[in-house]
């Protein structure tokens, strides 16, 4: 149970650092924000483990080709529809404007740095999972 509160921690915290570097509206803007806001950005950080776990697999899985051809460099595109999905889905549950990565180009960005982010703190906390 510590690993997964751990897990959506990390998220939140990848996905706070992005929004911030890439000029997104995110709900925590600054460090002394409402308790309200904190939560926003938990139960994001919900959606976007749910949709790592779940249509992440299916669509790695339908997009093998492209991984291929593109020698890997597909999953950038990958981390870009997982972003799109989880402002569309955020939307969806917690309401407009709630998460918007403004563009295209900011939720390219918004991937590396989240993937970049998340690997840093979990090899950091140890919650990385051994191969």
């Amino acid at each position: 149970m510590l690993r997964f509160i751990l897990k959506v921690l990390i998220n939140a915290a990848a996905l706070w650092v992005a929004g911030t570097l890439v000029g997104a509206t995110i709900p925590v803007d600054s460090l002394n924000a409402p308790m309200a806001d904190v939560m926003d950005l938990v139960v994001i950080a919900l959606i976007f483990g749910f949709l790592n776990a779940l249509v992440r697999p299916v669509l790695a899985l339908v997009t093998c080709p492209a991984y291929i051809l593109t020698l890997g460099l597909f999953t950038f595109i990958m981390n870009m529809f997982i972003l799109w999905l989880l402002q569309e889905t955020g939307t969806f549950i917690l309401g407009p404007g709630v998460i918007d990565w403004n563009g295209g180009w900011n939720m390219f960005f918004a991937g590396i740095i989240v993937s970049l982010v998340s690997f840093v703190l979990n090899l950091a906390l140890g919650t990385r999972e051994r191969a």
